[in-house]
């Protein structure tokens, strides 16, 4: 401790000297001021626990891929949306869980090949993906690329919104819009004033 009570965290290492007749005649005593880097440690650390509270608690659901497409990381709003836990996907292959609707895959195939061939470092798309459960949903993809210093494909990293009920929702009205242009009578939409 300094003069004026700042706190030091000290690192230290020690080795004994020996004379000719191999002795120990003394030691050598290194310390090291490592308080710069202990508080540079502790601000990293809560950053990263401020960004993963964050991420936890966005609607977003977010799965890190390897280049192989192996998956690395699965938020828990990716349990929450497609039904599969943490520990079930981690160290899997994006097809071990049929998670794109049969009829949708050739398109994300196209989006999954841009991002590997290096085409588009993000990109985004809409699609139906299947739950654990079966349940057919329609996600929104926000997908970007991390290369690593050789410029190759690290990972990858998806956010993803459920955005089935937006979808019921522009369903019924095209169903209500081709009604009111199919019916013979007149339609007039007002609102509470009657304007």
């Amino acid at each position: 401790s300094s003069k004026n009570a700042d706190t030091f965290i000290i690192s230290n290492s020690g080795s004994p000297m020996l004379d000719l007749e191999e002795n120990i005649a003394g030691a050598v005593v290194v310390f090291k001021d490592v308080s710069k880097r202990k508080q540079a440690e502790k601000e990293l650390r809560m950053a990263s626990q401020r960004l993963v509270y964050h991420l936890n608690n966005s609607p977003l659901a977010i799965i890190e891929w390897d280049k192989d497409f192996i998956i690395r990381s699965w938020s828990v709003q990716a349990e929450n949306i497609f039904g599969w836990k943490e520990a079930e996907t981690i160290n899997k292959h994006f097809n071990d869980f049929n998670i794109v609707f049969e009829e949708d895959a050739p398109g994300v195939a196209v989006i999954a090949n841009e991002l590997m061939d290096g085409i588009n470092v993000s990109n985004k798309s809409i699609n139906r993906n299947i739950t654990k459960s079966g349940k057919v949903i329609y996600c929104q993809w926000f997908n970007s690329v991390l290369k690593d210093e050789k410029g190759s494909v690290g990972s990858i990293q998806s956010l993803i919104l459920d955005i089935t009920e937006q979808k019921k929702a522009e369903e019924k009205l095209i169903q209500l819009f081709q009604a009111v242009e199919q019916s013979p009578a007149s339609v007039v939409i007002t609102d509470g004033k009657g304007d």
